[in-house]
């Protein structure tokens, strides 16, 4: 018994000592699989080219199709230097910024031909950027690298010619009117819009949606008999009334139900899809809208209530779109102004035109066919058909 004992005590131990030397091991090939990784980051670290880097880039130059553009910054605001009341999108200056600071490059080539077989005699871009010190960097891109994709740069001051990425120079190849900032026409759905307001200087029509308990032959009959009343006892359950959508139409101060909802349907629908395609003019004044078609005698007007999906509360919104004049440059567009904006900004006018047609349509009766027609006559002859048979007899 003695000799069993003992036997089970040494394998408990070699189990123990098993075990200490399995995680000894596990321990010793994660410090040493660490160690690697380390070694690996320096040593990519270490090959890293930096062609930039700086704390903090407060003017930025490049060229483009339009010229040169310039840009500073005041206050952390980055203002376009042609103007200061320029709308600059500040997200792709940022983008730019973020390409230029930090800049590697991908290569540095060891043995240098003439700058001419780079694109670099005449470079294709030439940035310049200052940070807060005062210190400047001008870099110089040329030609793409047809095998790698990559585009020869250099900086000034420095003989060598080294390649860099891609997305540099495709976050460079804007123009000024890229990095205008257009109005924006929120996105909303049907279920979204509760009241639409069409607009102009001589009418006003308003069409608004309701939920209500649709109404049944039962419901009805209680509606109409004032004798009925309510057996139910608090032990008793009733099913949920069923609801339904109503749209209703006022004009000139009176309120109808809508028997068809299906242009109003369409409106929304064209609506959801606007999208603002450019801008005509920015920073207008309230007496230059008058030329736009913009002013208060000429525009017409889409007013929209929307309860917005964004907010937890569902907080109901309200969005005016002016629509004025056919654009004098791009007369395939309608100037307009989204709510009290100082931008005229364009959209397609097929797409106003096609909502402007809906909403003039609500309420309107279905135009009668020639099918209806015949078979409206043929309804009326077999009536009169009916009424002489009577008659004689």
């Amino acid at each position: 018994m003695k000799k069993k004992n003992t036997t089970l005590m040494i394998l408990v131990v070699l189990l123990v000592v098993l075990c200490a030397g399995y995680v000894g091991i596990v321990k010793y090939k994660e410090t040493q699989d660490q160690k690697q990784q380390e070694a690996s980051e320096a040593e990519e670290e270490s090959n890293k080219i930096v062609l930039n880097q700086m704390d903090e880039i407060v003017a930025l130059s490049f060229n483009t199709t339009d010229g040169q553009l310039s840009f500073h910054a005041h206050d952390d605001v980055w203002h376009y230097d042609g103007d200061e009341a320029f709308p600059l999108n500040t997200s792709k200056i940022n983008l730019i910024l973020n390409n230029l600071n930090p800049l590697e490059a991908t290569r540095k080539l060891e043995e240098k031909e003439d700058l001419s077989n780079y694109g670099l005699t005449e470079p294709s871009k030439t940035v310049t950027i200052t940070d807060a010190a005062g210190n400047q960097k001008v870099l110089n891109i040329g030609s793409m690298n047809e095998y790698s994709g990559d585009y020869y740069a250099s900086i000034a001051g420095d003989d060598n010619v080294y390649t860099i990425g891609t997305a540099l120079v495709n976050s460079l190849d804007v123009t000024l009117n890229d990095l205008l900032q257009l109005d924006t026409i929120p996105y909303l759905t049907e279920s979204d819009i509760t009241q639409i307001e069409y607009k102009t200087a001589t009418e006003s029509v308003v069409y608004k949606k309701e939920e209500r308990v649709k109404e049944t032959e039962e419901t009805q009959q209680e509606t109409d008999s004032s004798e009925v009343e309510s057996t139910s006892t608090s032990e008793e359950t009733t099913s949920e009334p069923e609801m339904e959508t109503v749209w209703t139409e006022t004009r000139n101060g009176t309120t109808v139900d809508l028997s068809d909802s299906s242009k109003i349907t369409d409106a929304i629908s064209s609506i959801s899809q606007l999208s603002i395609n450019s801008c005509e003019a920015y920073n207008v004044s309230p007496e230059q809208f008058a030329s736009y078609g913009l002013d208060e005698a000429n525009s017409k007007d889409i007013i929209i209530t929307y309860n917005d999906a964004t907010s937890e509360t569902q907080e109901q919104k309200t969005f005016t779109l002016h629509i004025g004049n056919l654009s004098p440059q791009e007369t395939s567009y309608y100037c307009i102004r989204v709510d009290e904006s100082t931008q005229v900004d364009r959209i397609a006018a097929f797409s106003i035109d096609s909502i402007i047609s809906d909403l003039q349509q609500v309420g309107e009766p279905a135009e009668e066919t020639e099918s209806t027609s015949e078979s409206a006559s043929t309804q009326s002859e077999s009536s009169d058909a009916v009424t002489e048979s009577v008659a004689e007899n």
